[in-house]
């Protein structure tokens, strides 16, 4: 509201104040509820952006928790792989071992002569009794076929038979011939 329009009304100067006044005095209060509001409205704005900004922050970290859970979900399926491999690897190597030691059980000279002769996809090894399966049949036709893979009951005769004896203080006996050879005879033990 402006003077001049109160003035055009025909309103004295005293009672133009005193209106001015009571105005002022409502526009005063418009003024701060409205400044107030301004406020609330740009807090809430802040606050809009910012759960923005967090809710896009959030998608980003769902976002790479998925990816997250995919790479922890294919490093279990490895790992559990590996495992299993090691398993069978390690069945595997027992079941080699328990052959081999029965085969030299068996008598066998030489294991890896006899291996070619042995399949082993009916060879079946129980881990948890240490027993092998088809493998006696498999030993015993090959020791009926091939009997020269196998020792005999007989001792070998090829190997060294050390005995005791001999002379330990290494000085020449008399009747040493190597040492009558040398000229040592004449030296007289202690």
């Amino acid at each position: 509201m402006k003077r001049e329009f109160l003035k055009d009304l025909g309103l004295t100067d005293e009672s133009i104040e005193k209106v001015m006044t009571e105005y002022g005095k409502d526009v005063q209060g418009v003024n701060s509820k409205l400044a107030t509001a301004e406020q609330e409205r740009d807090s809430l704005k802040s606050q809009v952006t910012d759960r923005d900004t967090q809710i896009k922050d959030l998608g980003e970290k769902v976002g790479n928790s998925d990816d997250l859970q995919e790479t922890i979900k294919n490093l279990e399926s490895t790992i559990k792989d590996n495992d299993q491999k090691a398993a069978n690897d390690l069945l595997q190597v027992k079941q080699g071992n328990a052959v081999e030691n029965y085969l030299k059980d068996a008598g066998v000279r030489d294991v890896k002569a006899v291996m070619p002769f042995i399949d082993t996809d009916t060879v079946k090894f129980d881990a948890d009794k240490s027993e092998l399966t088809g493998l006696k049949e498999q030993v015993d036709n090959i020791k009926t076929d091939h009997d020269y893979l196998f020792q005999s009951g007989e001792p070998d005769k090829s190997a060294i038979n050390a005995t005791a004896g001999g002379n330990p203080s290494g000085a020449p006996t008399n009747d040493d011939a190597f040492a009558k050879a040398l000229g040592l005879h004449n030296i007289k033990e202690d």
